[in-house]
């Protein structure tokens, strides 16, 4: 990118960004309200009600929470869930916490930004 002395700082920020999704992914399974970002980033994935089950739930063994991590290198979050609804909330978590640091006094719209829980 040519970047000679803002990646150690740069990487700071977005590790530090991580972390916030990450502590709130693991405090809170609430969904967090709608991003102006999310519309343009993603895709409908059709779900096939129909399909087979391949894992039955029996075999899977005890119940946990599903996955929900977001890693990040340099400048590209990745983030990784199970479940649809999970992933939705893994996605607005992401959007909020990116907001929270690298635009902490206003969100897309220009309002008062409002702490993700």
């Amino acid at each position: 990118m040519g970047w000679t002395e803002s990646p150690p700082s740069f990487s700071a920020a977005t590790e530090t960004v991580a972390d916030i999704i990450n502590a709130e992914l693991e405090s809170s399974n609430a969904i967090p309200p709608p991003h102006p970002l999310e519309g343009p980033a993603s895709l409908q994935v059709p779900l096939d009600p129909s399909a087979p089950d391949q894992f039955p739930i029996h075999e899977a063994g005890p119940l946990r929470s599903p996955l929900a991590y977001v890693h990040v290198f340099v400048d590209d979050f990745i983030k990784a869930a199970q479940g649809w609804v999970n992933c939705i909330r893994v996605r607005r978590t992401t959007f909020h916490g990116i907001d929270l640091v690298f635009r902490p006094n206003n969100d897309l719209d220009g309002d008062r930004k409002q702490p993700i829980s």
